[in-house]
């Protein structure tokens, strides 16, 4: 298991994803705030090394987007002593570049029958979207299907489900 993949209490898993959270808003916003400046806030022991490890894959994606390159070397020579971590999260990454298989409107019928599902609306390295009616509610409905390796990750699904709530009703 990864470090990212560690069985923590929900409570420690919220205030590791308030930090991402505000961590990745200074991104957004054209201020980025340093892995360094989170972690030396007061963090706790028994979340700082899944907290840097989620902190760097978040570094890794933004660093991209804007079409810079991370490098592994350079969190080794700014994080010299969490070689593991920094190991990991790489390895996981080589890992998690197998394309995901977007599962055919079929499928998505058989794992969920009480819903009609019309067309796939969108997909990606990150899911499938498809549009489907809840004949119960008779409303259209949105339907994410995410790739098995983030499912089973206790953080993303924490946040999946935080911004699900937040979506306006309309």
């Amino acid at each position: 298991m990864n470090i990212r993949q560690k069985n923590l209490p929900v409570a420690i898993l919220e205030r590791i994803d308030d930090r991402c959270a505000a961590f990745e808003k200074g991104w957004q916003s054209g201020n980025p705030v340093s892995i360094e400046s989170i972690l030396s806030q007061d963090v706790a022991a028994e979340e700082k090394e899944v907290l840097l490890a989620e902190l760097i894959v978040l570094e890794t994606d933004y660093l991209r987007r804007r079409g810079e390159s991370a490098r592994k070397q350079d969190f080794l020579n700014r994080f010299p002593d969490h070689h593991e971590i920094i190991e990991s999260v790489w390895e996981e990454g080589n890992q998690a570049k197998r394309a995901f298989q977007i599962p055919s409107l079929e499928r998505v019928s058989e794992l969920f029958p009480s819903l009609d599902v019309l067309e796939m609306l969108g997909a990606g390295g990150m899911g499938a979207v498809y549009k489907a009616k809840q004949q119960g509610l008779d409303r259209v409905v949105a339907l994410k299907i995410l790739p098995e390796e983030l499912a089973r990750d206790a953080k993303f699904s924490l946040r999946f489900t935080r911004e699900a709530r937040t979506l306006p009703n309309s």
